[in-house]
């Protein structure tokens, strides 16, 4: 598994438009900075190993149809293990340290979509070459930048295609922003591949596959030539690379911030959201202005996935400093409300012995009953008597504590005493 540069790829949109992010970045004690990976992020690595087999060993997805896929849960071990594929029914060794992922056939679906793609363009090529998850040193731009491409196919001379798989179903990808940029992830890549190449293609296609993310294309392809690849990479990106090294290098918020981990502490951000919502969050406001114009509708929409990240990392940020014992003024922990369930200690036999003769007569087995016992609120509705002894437990149900939450002050409910726990120290893009 690849280490990520300092100037990913993958983050390229982050610090092309925001050169200032890496030293903010850098300025966030590193238990404030949360998980490097998610699920979420883990699954797309597995999706990716199984594209990367099936164009190595030139089969189709459902080949490996309920084989395992192993991802490391922590990327910074001393000794990364590297994630690896393995028959249904395996016994992963040191399986802790890994999220196990079967190949189902939703991802066996999505991934062949990708593998069509990159297989078409071979098809047409009389000479054929394919990179598969090909790192590139990209430090003739700049000694942090770097990259690993899914799969790079190229005649001489001819054309070159980069392909980037993409498996999340959340957050759409673009192959050209709002502004009409192509996509810097893709671009990045493409010069790695150009310039190895020594810059001889005649064309470059740029490709993104994209087929779980509802309203999206499954596939966006756009092309640029050779000459302006060079300029955009020795111009643009090798600038902006190299602004990174200022402390003081300008902040510029947009979409890209959503992956950023000092967005909760950014005043450009903050500038932005309070722009956006058309309110001074210095005061209180019970309600926010709502835009009037399309125009202003149009501006306010674009930024509603920022303004919601930005939310949650706030709100994120604000427990995980409450959780730590420490104090956010006007905020306290109290416990989630929790729903009561059945004893998890009692058999079922046991369980329904016990409404029974709770029932005192109310009820009869086949009344309670529908393979297992019905709902807690589908029982209590069978009498008084019934509803009471679930309410009061009587040895049938329990009702735990609730997680922690975020509350105001003004909440009637007791402030909870955090349990202090380093659980919560620590994706952008998979590459």
């Amino acid at each position: 598994m690849a280490k990520h540069a300092k100037l990913s790829a993958s983050g390229s949109s982050r610090w092309i438009h925001c050169p200032g992010s890496i030293a903010a970045e850098a300025a966030v004690p590193i238990n404030e900075q949360g998980p490097k990976s998610n699920p979420a992020a883990r699954e797309g690595t597995a999706a990716h190993k199984l594209g990367e087999t099936c164009l190595r060993e030139k089969v189709h997805a459902d080949e490996f149809l309920d084989w395992l896929i192993a991802v490391p849960i922590d990327e910074d071990l001393d000794e990364s293990p590297e994630e690896f594929m393995a028959p249904a029914g395996t016994d992963i060794l040191n399986a802790e340290l890994y999220d196990i992922y079967t190949v189902d056939h939703g991802m066996c679906e999505a991934v062949q979509v990708y593998l069509d793609e990159v297989r078409g363009w071979m098809d047409g090529m009389d000479d054929p070459k394919l990179l598969v998850e090909q790192n590139y040193d990209l430090s003739w731009i700049h000694p942090a930048c770097g990259g690993t491409a899914d799969a790079v196919v190229s005649e001489e001379f001819e054309t070159l295609v980069v392909t980037d798989y993409k498996h999340g179903r959340g957050v759409p990808v673009y192959i050209r922003d709002e502004n009409g940029d192509l996509n810097t992830q893709a671009l990045q890549y493409a010069a790695g591949a150009a310039h190895d190449a020594g810059w001889t293609h005649e064309k470059v296609i740029l490709v993104i596959v994209q087929p779980r993310c509802p309203g999206n294309e499954d596939i966006q392809r756009d092309e640029i030539s050779v000459a302006d690849l060079r300029k955009w990479a020795e111009g643009e990106c090798s600038i902006a690379a190299h602004l990174t090294e200022d402390p003081d290098a300008f902040r510029q918020a947009g979409s890209w911030c959503k992956w950023c981990k000092a967005a909760s502490r950014c005043d450009e951000v903050r500038n932005q959201v309070v722009k956006a919502a058309g309110a001074d969050f210095d005061g209180v406001v019970d309600t926010l202005p709502v835009p009037s114009t399309t125009e202003e509708l149009s501006k306010a929409m674009a930024w509603i996935p920022m303004i919601d990240s930005w939310c949650k990392t706030v709100a994120g940020e604000v427990e995980r400093r409450l959780l730590a014992g420490e104090e956010v003024t006007n905020y306290k922990l109290v416990q989630k409300r929790s729903n009561r369930k059945f004893d998890p200690g009692l058999s079922e036999k046991e369980l329904i012995a016990g409404l029974i003769k709770a029932g005192r007569g109310e009820a009869k087995k086949a009344d309670m009953v529908i393979m297992k016992p019905k709902t807690l609120t589908q029982l209590e509705k069978l009498g008084p008597k019934m509803k009471a002894a679930l309410v009061a437990g009587k040895g049938l149900t329990v009702k735990p504590e609730g997680g922690l939450t975020v509350a105001h002050v003004s909440d009637k409910r007791a402030e909870a005493t955090p349990l202090l726990t380093n659980e919560f120290e620590g994706t952008e893009d998979d590459e």
